[in-house]
């Protein structure tokens, strides 16, 4: 009985620490989609002031690069934030089951309960991080607008009239 507890509590050990690694990875991984698109608006904002004529058909380019590297982010998020909840909480709630105190369940009711509280806020970074890849796939986008509508409305002016 007490070889089935210690068994139970080191895969109960085993896996608190691979949830840790996980959100350790998605850290990391949030670090490098945010480095790589300032990177883009850097180049996107030095381009355009030094090489102005040559800037429309690169701008576009980045823009758009930026706009599809700003959702991916968004989703990476999305899917890392359900791994965690789902795959990661669940199976250790399962396993706490099995001994006589339950940590993770309790800081989950602890959490829960102190958000009924008047007044109660809680710093959620997965919210902020996914709040910052939409504010950003919206810089893209309207980088791509400026230089897309002046472009569109030359060719008119040119062609059409």
């Amino acid at each position: 009985m007490e070889n089935e507890a210690n068994i139970i509590l080191e895969q109960y050990r085993i896996y608190t620490e691979s949830k840790d690694k996980f959100i350790d990875r998605s850290f990391q991984t949030n670090r490098h989609y945010f480095l790589v698109v300032c990177g883009l608006c850097i180049v996107l904002v030095l381009f355009k002031q030094f090489f102005p004529n040559l800037a429309i058909i690169f701008s576009l380019f980045l823009s758009f690069a930026g706009m599809g590297i700003s959702i991916l982010w968004y989703l990476n998020q999305d899917t890392y934030s359900y791994l965690i909840k789902i795959k990661y909480a669940q199976v250790l709630e399962e396993i706490e089951k099995q001994l006589p105190i339950a940590p993770n369940k309790w800081e989950h009711d602890v959490l829960v309960e102190s958000l009924k509280k008047p007044r109660a806020f809680v710093f959620i970074f997965n919210d902020i991080q996914k709040f910052m890849a939409v504010i950003l796939f919206l810089l893209f986008l309207t980088y791509f607008l400026l230089d897309i509508i002046p472009f569109f409305n030359g060719i008119i002016k040119n062609y059409l009239l």
